[in-house]
C-alpha cells in the first residue's frame, strides 16, 4: 500500500520511503522543474483541483483566471475520445522502486491510457515524467495535456521504447548518486 504525505511529497511503500518521479528527475535533471513550488505550482494544483471536479460533476463555480484553462479541456474532451476515469491515482512500480500520482487515467478511442495536466511551457521533462507513470501502471499510452489561458490545448504523446529507456536511465543515474 502507498503511503503519501502531501506537505513533504514523501511516498512509502510498506513503512520504507520510495522516491516519486518528480524527486528522480529533479535530481538527475536539476535544469528541469520536478516539484514545483510558489504561484505557479499553486496555479497548477487549483486548475487540476477544477479539472477533477469538472469530471465529477462537482464544479459549482471556477475563479475567473481558470476559466481559459477548463474551457481548454472542455474543448480537449469534446473534440477527443477521451473518458476519465479515475483522478490522483497513486501508482509503485515494484521492479524499479519509484512513486507517482497519476492526474487522471481513463479511456482515449476506448484504450487504457493516462494525462499529465500542466499548464505552463512544454518541456521534455514532461514525456520522461509521463513515461514512468505509463510503465508504472502498465499502460501503452500516455500523453500530456498542455491547457493554456486562452482555451487553446497542446495534446502530446508519450509513447515508445526510446522514452522507456530515458526513464530507466533516469532510474539509474539516481540510484547510481544515491549509493
Amino acid at each position: 500500500m502507498i503511503k503519501f504525505d502531501e506537505s513533504e511529497h514523501i511516498y512509502k511503500v510498506e513503512g520504507r520511503i520510495v522516491p516519486s518521479v518528480t524527486q528522480i528527475i529533479g535530481a538527475v535533471r536539476p535544469d528541469k522543474p520536478y516539484h514545483g513550488r510558489g504561484s505557479a505550482a499553486e496555479k497548477g494544483t487549483q486548475v487540476h483541483k477544477a479539472l477533477q471536479y469538472f469530471d465529477e460533476g462537482l464544479l459549482d463555480e471556477c475563479p475567473e483566471e481558470y476559466m481559459g484553462y477548463l474551457a481548454a479541456y472542455e474543448f480537449f474532451k469534446d473534440s477527443a475520445d477521451w473518458m476519465p476515469l479515475e483522478h490522483n491515482k497513486r501508482v509503485y512500480h515494484e521492479k524499479l522502486s519509484y512513486c507517482g500520482t497519476i492526474d487522471v487515467i481513463g479511456l482515449y478511442e476506448g484504450i487504457p491510457a493516462l494525462l499529465d495536466f500542466k499548464t505552463g511551457q512544454k518541456d521534455d521533462s514532461h514525456l520522461i515524467q509521463v513515461t514512468a507513470y505509463r510503465m508504472a501502471i502498465g499502460y501503452e499510452i500516455g500523453f500530456v495535456l498542455y491547457l493554456r489561458q486562452n482555451g487553446k490545448f497542446d495534446f502530446v504523446p508519450a509513447v515508445g521504447a526510446i522514452l522507456d529507456r530515458q526513464w530507466r536511465s533516469h532510474v539509474d543515474v539516481y540510484n547510481w548518486y544515491k549509493r
